[in-house]
């Protein structure tokens, strides 16, 4: 006679899905997220299936669907002892419908209920900049995906929760990227930063690297052919710098510090300047960047969007001056980029060291949902 060891294993089943924050249910009340053919979601089916717990499961693996189906199909590989000594092995196919089913902390977004915990994010300067790097910072190591709402205000972003161990766990992770909490009064901070004109660069010491120490005699770009003020700078950028070059700066002779350890330092032996990069602002771009970001999904208040637009041009000009500043983030082909050798060809025209992505730092431009994990894809 025949024996059938997985007639006691469904068939069929159900999963329910949550389509705002893309979580599967655990039951009784348990919501966790689980990527297509990920091992969460394997033990998540098998928990589903009440008879496995009669026979030994031996493997089980998905057998491809199409994504939007609605439809995951595991198989599994099964043995059992029907008689003494007699152990039969079975193969069968289960298919899981997913069903769309709200969770409790999106329905009660969707209600406009109360959140539990809020994270309030805030710099008080005068660009965005900050915030445009530590958005990327939180897109590259996903630490949004407990987040049920996030609202951009004047002064920064507002980032909600529908629990406090969530909020705890984002602080954590800003306080990791970011300096939190303290004063932070470094040169980075200062409003002073602008852009000088290069008069004359004299090296000083050896090169190291492709940097070289040197006297570099400077003038404001916006005062350059307009008065005779000048300025000299001790500089690390001698070996990148020449006549004729902008390079951005800080003006300490204008700026104010609040600081004591500032105040106790010999004011006389202090610099007029620090230069700090090669500036490229008078270089027009004669092609389109070949690479992109993403943004998160936040409430926009009418801020100044000329201002805004501004501020991420500049960020996006820190990113291709800075290949250590582009390591910390995630950047994407853009799609409408032209093919790889005429990209290649129209380049050969530019200055040898114009600040340029290269196509191997990019990854492939998926479309996910935010709430994706891009670290879990494959």
């Amino acid at each position: 006679f025949i024996v059938d060891i997985t007639d006691g294993i469904p068939k069929r089943a159900t999963l329910q899905f949550c389509r705002n924050c893309e979580r599967y249910l655990q039951p009784p009340n348990i919501w966790v997220r689980a990527e297509l053919e990920s091992r969460e979601l394997l033990s998540l089916c098998l928990k589903k299936l009440k008879g496995l717990n009669k026979v030994k499961l031996i493997d089980a693996g998905f057998i491809w669907t199409e994504p939007h189906s609605r439809r995951i199909k595991v198989k599994l590989t099964v043995q059992k002892e029907v008689f003494i000594s007699t152990i039969i092995q079975q193969i069968t196919e289960v298919e899981f419908v997913v069903n769309h089913q709200q969770c409790g902390d999106c329905t009660r977004l969707m209600a406009k209920n109360t959140w539990q915990a809020m994270v309030q994010v805030r710099q008080k300067v005068n660009h965005k900049r900050t915030f445009l790097f530590l958005e990327q910072l939180i897109l590259k190591h996903y630490a949004h995906k407990d987040t049920i709402n996030i609202k951009e205000v004047k002064d920064g972003l507002d980032f909600f929760y529908a629990h406090r161990s969530h909020a705890v766990k984002m602080v954590e992770f800003l306080n990791a990227v970011v300096p939190i909490k303290q004063p932070f009064n470094s040169l980075a901070t200062t409003k002073n930063l602008v852009e000088y004109y290069v008069l004359d660069v004299e090296p000083l010491g050896p090169t190291r690297g492709k940097y070289i120490l040197a006297d570099i005699q400077v003038a404001r770009s916006a005062d350059f052919g307009k008065n005779d003020i000048t300025f000299f700078a001790r500089s690390h950028l001698g070996g990148i710098l020449s006549p004729g070059d902008n390079t951005m700066g800080y003006d300490l002779s204008s700026s104010n510090f609040n600081d004591i350890t500032f105040d106790s330092l010999n004011q006389d032996s202090l610099p007029d300047v620090v230069l700090v990069k090669k500036s490229y602002s008078q270089r027009r771009r004669k092609n389109k960047r070949n690479w992109k970001l993403k943004s998160l999904a936040k409430e926009e208040e009418q801020l100044d969007l000329e201002k805004m637009d501004q501020d991420y041009e500049m960020f996006l000009r820190d990113l291709e001056e800075d290949s250590e500043l582009r390591q910390n983030i995630n950047l994407y082909k853009a799609s409408d980029t032209m093919d790889i050798d005429t990209i290649v060809e129209e380049n050969n025209d530019e200055e040898d060291d114009f600040p340029e992505v290269k196509l191997e730092e990019l990854l492939d431009d998926l479309t996910l949902n935010d709430n994706v994990d891009p670290n879990n894809v494959h």
